[in-house]
């Protein structure tokens, strides 16, 4: 069984980028976040997840987490305006492998803040202009290794303080 539907209209890096300027975001995040929605739905505007969550549209809103209609997150402003709203509580974690693992790179091709990217087929050639959108996660990264290192220490100490 598949789990990706890709349906509704196919946007390019252009159109998101009117969208979540029509939405509300913060001009130096509209090409991050245009990356970030090719990586999440190929540019679908109702592209689903339907394997493990009901996720939704150009940023995939999970519906299991935010109370609204396929219908709505699969209209891109919409879509983008609640993203948008998610990004401002939640910040980059909401797309952990789109935004905070990088998969948003291989889309973020040509002139990134000039607003005439298009979507990229792979990762950036040396010969090709991009933009290092590290400055605008906001978020400290460690390593998977490094966190489960962490959550067992968390969890070791925690032990400790119950039981003494």
């Amino acid at each position: 069984m598949a789990c990706s539907i890709f349906s509704g209209q196919k946007l390019t890096n252009a159109q998101i980028r009117q969208y979540a300027r029509a939405a509300g975001w913060p001009e130096t995040l509209i090409p991050l976040i245009a990356a970030v929605s090719i990586a999440e739905s190929s540019g679908y505007t109702g592209a689903q997840n339907i394997c493990g969550e009901h996720s939704v549209g150009l940023l995939q809103v999970n519906q299991d987490s935010h109370n609204y209609s396929t219908s709505v997150l699969s209209d891109p402003l919409s879509n983008l305006k609640i993203g948008y709203e998610i990004y401002k509580r939640e910040g980059a974690n909401a797309w952990v492998n789109s935004w905070i693992r990088g998969g948003w790179k291989k889309y973020a091709v040509g002139d990134e803040l000039g607003g005439q990217a298009t979507i990229g087929t792979g990762a950036p050639t040396a010969s090709t202009p991009t933009f290092d959108f590290s400055q605008y996660l906001g978020v400290s990264v460690i390593g998977d290794k490094n966190r489960y290192l962490l959550a067992f220490a968390i969890l070791v100490i925690i032990f400790i303080f119950a039981f003494n």
